[in-house]
């Protein structure tokens, strides 16, 4: 009897210990777990812990490329380059005023308006204008000095399509284009073996696709089909009007950041371009893909235009004389053939990529002949500037060209790079 009464006793212990147990453990499992998510959930969001975090900080960078126009040599400049007693030639003091905005420049893009031909090369030799078996215009060739010149200035780039090309036939566009090689001075327009439709430059992070073309080469043409080829619209021929918009077309599609056309066009001495084939062809340019057309031709500064449906594209028709030793040629309507600019192209990216094309700078340039020399000058006066970036800008404003070596500062509407032209 007593063992059958432990034996109750044990099993209604038993019985009170197995239902509290699972009571604890119901308990804890619906009532534990809300605690824990309210205490790590709601109080946090709503005391707004995380609405005052900083922001994260874009790194924008500014990528700067520099354009000059017509780069000629004349007699004037041959004369007083010409060094008597050792028979050679130093261009080197023609840049020396300029060089700090060109080196300043991420990169820096000319129009090589000679030839780098051998002595007496030329097509045509005018006794007038030839010096020590060099010659200025009609037909230009330029002793090589002039490209040690030019590297030393700060130049990465030359145009090298424009009237002058054959200037001292196949064999001197040849050697041209050899000498810029030698001096690691990158180029296009002319080509010796494949035709490239355009030159890939990939300045800091920014990828530019170039094209260059000239409207024609002054009647000369290659003295053999060969390995020797120029880009030419050939008096803006149809047939080569279609070529230059492909080759756009395929520099846009090649994935460059922005497709810059340097183009020799346009009538010479005049202050505005001209509106019958002129500006419909760049207004065709821009729609075949380019971001940027860069004139040169007309020896005198135009007007640079932002179109206005907000695309941030530009054409700069004219950035007139850059070095040559033209004088203002009134008996073409007065126009300042001593008169150039330095234009400098912004572009930015952020975070490492292509944000686009932000704004540009003008510096005014004037080409000064002294006893030794003939160089090119940076418009420093803020009066004198104003009066020439009004006529390029078209409108009334006061430079401040002090604050950066690239003179006057202006912005420009920009689309972003995925946008569709």
């Amino acid at each position: 009897m007593r063992r059958a009464c432990l034996y109750l006793c044990i099993l209604v212990w038993l019985a009170v210990l197995l239902f509290t147990g699972c009571q604890y453990s119901e308990s804890k499992a619906s009532v534990a777990m809300p605690i824990i998510r309210s205490h790590l959930a709601v109080p946090a969001f709503q005391a707004g812990v995380f609405k005052n975090l900083p922001q994260p900080v874009h790194r924008k960078e500014e990528v700067t490329v520099s354009f000059v126009g017509d780069i000629m040599v004349h007699y004037a400049q041959l004369r007083r380059a010409y060094d008597y007693k050792s028979g050679t030639f130093d261009f080197s003091g023609s840049f020396k005023y300029v060089k700090n905005t060109l080196q300043s420049a991420d990169y820096a893009i000319g129009n090589l308006e000679t030839t780098f031909g051998m002595p007496e090369s030329s097509r045509v030799i005018n006794e007038e204008t030839g010096f020590a078996g060099y010659s200025g215009f009609p037909c230009f060739n330029t002793p090589e000095s002039m490209a040690d010149a030019l590297a030393l200035a700060g130049f990465d780039f030359m145009a090298t399509a424009n009237n002058h090309a054959l200037d001292t036939g196949d064999a001197g566009m040849k050697n041209t284009l050899k000498v810029l090689d030698e001096k690691g001075i990158r180029h296009t327009g002319t080509f010796f073996g494949e035709r490239a439709p355009f030159e890939l430059v990939e300045v800091k992070g920014v990828t530019l696709a170039i094209v260059n073309y000239t409207y024609g080469t002054n009647g000369f043409t290659l003295e053999s089909a060969g390995d020797l080829s120029i880009n030419t619209l050939n008096m803006y021929s149809e047939e080569n009007v279609e070529m230059l918009l492909e080759d756009v077309a395929s520099a846009k599609l090649s994935g460059a950041d922005a497709v810059i056309v340097f183009l020799h066009w346009g009538n010479e001495y005049q202050d505005q371009p001209e509106h019958y084939y002129q500006v419909p062809l760049g207004n065709a340019i821009l729609d075949a893909g380019a971001d940027v057309i860069i004139g040169s031709h007309p020896h005198v500064l135009q007007p640079i235009v932002i179109p206005a449906d907000g695309t941030g594209d530009l054409i700069a028709y004219s950035l007139g004389n850059f070095l040559s030793s033209q004088t203002n040629l009134v008996l073409y309507g007065g126009a300042a053939t001593d008169t150039g600019a330095i234009l400098t192209l912004s572009f930015e990216t952020v975070d490492g990529e292509y944000s686009g094309l932000k704004g540009y700078y003008l510096l005014p340039t004037v080409v000064t002949r002294r006893s030794d020399d003939v160089c090119v000058l940076p418009v420093s006066g803020n009066t004198a500037a104003s009066e020439v970036l009004e006529k390029m800008v078209g409108t009334d404003i006061q430079a401040d060209i002090a604050g950066s070596p690239f003179g006057a500062y202006f912005e420009v509407n920009n689309r972003s790079n995925d946008q569709e032209k």
